[in-house]
């Protein structure tokens, strides 16, 4: 009588574990996929509001490179600034930041970046940023290496503030 006690119960508790599996299945897929974040409006009026500034950019300036240029532009001062405080390349992040000739150049170029994560160490450090802070934040570390040489940022500042360009670092 016991064998069969437990043959029902087996039954009955396939139907529990198929909802269960499902609801376990619905609860991760969530969690992964959505991770609680949700498309608010203002993200897509952030997102207009730069293609409008791109769009006047370009009723007055004109693009020194082409898309890829940018792209790779940016790549290169990734890499050069990736890895905080192991293998940090100033000088190639400088001399790519002085290829932008004008304010159109800078706004393609954050463009290009978009949004990426640096690391200390191998471990992520803060959020993923944009360009211009992560650009500033790495380059103000400099300043513990050489204290009393004008620093990267104040060049890069001064040579935009000559071509027009009125964001800084």
């Amino acid at each position: 009588m016991q064998i069969k006690y437990y043959g029902n119960m087996k039954n009955n508790l396939k139907p529990i574990i198929y909802i269960g599996g499902a609801v376990l299945m619905a609860y991760l897929i969530k969690k992964w996929f959505f991770d609680g974040k949700t498309i608010s409006s203002g993200a897509s009026n952030t997102l207009t509001e730069n293609e409008k500034e791109l769009l006047e950019l370009q009723k007055t300036y004109t693009a020194s490179y082409s898309a890829s240029n940018y792209e790779s532009i940016a790549n290169a001062i990734y890499e050069s600034i990736r890895y905080s405080g192991l293998d940090d390349d100033y000088k190639n992040t400088f001399n790519e930041l002085l290829k932008i000739k004008n304010p159109l150049d800078l706004a393609l170029l954050i463009k290009a970046y978009d949004k990426r994560q640096r690391y200390k160490f191998g471990i992520p450090d803060g959020d993923a940023e944009t360009l211009i802070p992560s650009v500033s934040k790495e380059l103000r570390s400099e300043i513990i290496v050489n204290p009393f040489a004008k620093t990267k940022i104040e060049q890069i500042n001064e040579v935009w503030q000559k071509r027009g360009i009125k964001t800084k670092l």
